[in-house]
């Protein structure tokens, strides 16, 4: 308790003592106070920490190697423990924990499979699981000095999933230490640096996260993209909580948001979800390189030079052999991609693009045409296009049927030369494509092969074109190598001879690929209309943009949306704002649609004058439309002008 007295010798003397002991008091209470809130804080920061880290479970290594004498899988995962904990970044469960939850569950050290890291990690409450293998390790003299070399493969695997999401493979040599160290500590000290290295290769490769923000059937939109390292084709694991729910492709990838689609669905997704990228941590090779350095295994699906030619070469002369060309695979194109797009007079199109089969860049054969089929236009392709081109589109007009194709009657490939001067068959009038309509779209190519590399060496049927002198035993055949199949040949097949019948006394056969199917659908789409607000319109508040709907005639399509804002009616890549997508069900064909309500008074505020755009897709559409500079694929209204309000 303290008192306040008051001095005899006058009451100024006195109240002068009153308010230095009041000024005491007031300095002691606020010490007090300020000591207490740094102390909660304190607790409240370090209680924060324990709840924030993630808890990991290090299991006790694999040693793959034939040298037993020392127990290097325990001295490994005890070197990783103490690498990850010096880290500060999680939490590892004693090593004492681990075991003896492992015999709790009855299973037998070391941990390899990842239905026992989900046992026992869930057990443990781990949200991560690390376990690993001694591919090998070995002692090396250097005159009189020795060190320890190991190959080290460390797995962390995602206790949700039972999956691997992070890990490392490497080697690692301690320093060169004399003959007094005992191989146990030569030992340690490489597999410390070896986890010094894993760790620093485990958090530089953080793998990125994400939360789902909306769903749609098997797809779903996440707030991260690009930028946070997410890649087209990337896998995923989908969390609920501790518990896994999908399993995830990554689709397509904007700078700050992606779209991913599930393989494999145990609960179903729903915004909240987590979602986090996979990884596969590479094997090692049992020995060292001449160097001393860790060799990466080689994938068997690899082989030296020699292999890749003998397999070429088998293809080439043999292909044909094998049932129908090639056996079961007879495509003549790969990487089949339709992406919807507009082109110039606004026309709703989609863009047909492919890359060419290997197998047709041998010197005497190749394609001939490329024909585009769209699903449920059976008779007819609905564009065509020549053996120079890559890409073709089926558009609202149908500009690209060309002046016809070629009709094998469903023959896909064959042994027999049926066919040396192919028919053009008149291009029917089929239906253009209809803005707001899903399309799956397929690619075949016609081709041809010398008639010397079928079976026979040109013994050929000779019904089209060629006929029996130009196409048949004395043109194709043993004589025809001279003057009469080049000549006659030529003149008897009419247009065979220019189209291909003979060049030069080589005959060509043609054939017909099988269909080989886009990766996904593509719906063409009109423009979206711009409503509101009005170009050059002034501009005080946060506002929303008004735009129509681009729905056609397939109700069932589901439309999302972006605004663009920029400051430069070009929208270029870095200096463009693009809101999160939002999703419309069910507003018909130029209804009224509004985005969010936009602050733009915070985008580009040096600017007197901005730039908007929406851009409209189908979600559903894999991978969407022709992307833009920046990425994003959408197809984009034109631009309209906003003035920002002058303050007085």
């Amino acid at each position: 308790m303290i008192r306040l007295r008051t001095m005899r010798n006058g009451s100024r003397a006195g109240g002068r003592g009153t308010r230095g002991a009041l000024g005491a008091v007031i300095a002691f209470a606020k010490a007090f106070v300020t000591l207490s809130v740094l102390a909660l804080a304190g607790a409240q920061t370090a209680l924060a920490q324990l709840e924030t880290l993630p808890s990991w479970a290090v299991f006790e290594f694999t040693n793959r190697s034939k040298d037993a004498t020392l127990p290097v899988g325990r001295l490994a995962s005890e070197a990783m423990s103490e690498e990850l904990a010096r880290t500060g970044k999680v939490e590892v469960i004693a090593a004492a924990t681990v075991d003896r939850q492992t015999r709790d569950l009855r299973v037998q050290p070391p941990v390899t499979s990842g239905r026992d890291v989900v046992r026992i990690g869930q057990a443990l409450q781990a949200s991560s699981g690390v376990t690993g293998e001694i591919v090998n390790w070995r002692i090396v003299k250097n005159g009189e000095t020795r060190k320890a070399q190991v190959l080290l493969r460390v797995v962390v695997w995602d206790v949700a999933s039972g999956m691997t999401v992070n890990g490392s493979a490497l080697g690692a040599d301690s320093d060169q230490l004399g003959a007094d160290v005992s191989d146990e500590d030569l030992v340690k000290a490489a597999l410390a640096k070896g986890a010094f290295e894993a760790v620093a290769q485990i958090n530089a490769r953080t793998l990125p996260s994400a939360t789902i923000l909306n769903t749609l059937n098997t797809r779903a939109l996440i707030n991260k993209g690009a930028r946070a390292g997410f890649k087209d084709g990337q896998r995923l694991i989908v969390t609920r909580g501790n518990q896994q729910v999908a399993e995830a492709i990554i689709r397509e990838v904007d700078p700050d948001s992606a779209f991913l689609e599930t393989t494999r669905s145990t609960r179903g997704i729903q915004p909240g979800d987590k979602v986090r990228a996979i990884f596969d941590v590479p094997e090692l090779r049992a020995n060292w390189s001449r160097g001393g350095e860790a060799q990466p295994a080689r994938s068997r699906a690899r082989g030296d030079n020699s292999t890749v030619i003998s397999l070429v070469l088998v293809v080439l002369l043999l292909g044909f052999l094998l049932l129908q060309g090639r056996g079961g695979n007879q495509d003549g194109v790969n990487n089949v991609t339709a992406e919807s797009l507009v082109l110039g007079n606004d026309i709703p199109a989609v863009k047909v693009s492919w890359t060419r089969d290997a197998f047709f860049r041998g010197t005497n054969l190749g394609p001939f045409q490329y024909q585009v089929w769209r699903d449920g236009v059976g008779d007819t392709p609905v564009a065509v296009a020549a053996a120079n081109q890559s890409s073709t589109f089926d558009d609202a007009l149908a500009s690209y049927r060309g002046a016809g194709w070629y009709d094998f009657n469903g023959q896909v490939g064959g042994t027999t030369c049926n066919i040396t001067d192919p028919e053009l068959t008149e291009a029917v009038q089929t239906s253009p494509a209809v803005a707001g309509t899903p399309y799956t779209y397929s690619v075949e190519v016609i081709y041809r092969v010398s008639a010397l590399d079928l079976p026979g060496g040109g013994n050929t049927g000779g019904t089209t074109g060629g006929g029996t002198t130009g196409g048949g035993t004395t043109g194709g055949g043993t004589t025809g190598g001279g003057t009469t199949g080049g000549t006659t040949g030529g003149t008897t097949g009419g247009t065979g001879g220019t189209t291909g019948g003979t060049t030069g006394g080589e005959e060509f056969c043609y054939f017909a690929s099988s269909r080989v199917s886009a990766q996904g659908q593509a719906t063409p789409l009109n423009r979206p209309t711009l409503l509101s607000p009005q170009d050059n319109q002034v501009v005080q508040v946060p506002i929303k943009f008004v735009f129509a709907s681009v729905r056609g005639p397939v109700a069932s399509v589901p439309l999302e949306y972006v605004v663009q804002v920029s400051d430069r009616g070009d929208f270029p890549n870095g200096r463009t704002f693009t809101t999160d997508p939002f999703v419309d069900l069910v507003s018909p064909g130029g209804a009224q649609v509004s985005s969010p309500t936009i602050n733009t008074a915070t985008i580009f505020p040096g600017s007197p004058t901005l730039f908007w755009r929406v851009g409209a897709r189908n979600p559903d559409d894999r991978p969407g439309p022709v992307a833009d500079s920046s990425g994003r694929r959408y197809v984009f209204s034109s631009a309209r002008r906003i003035t920002r309000a002058v303050n007085p």
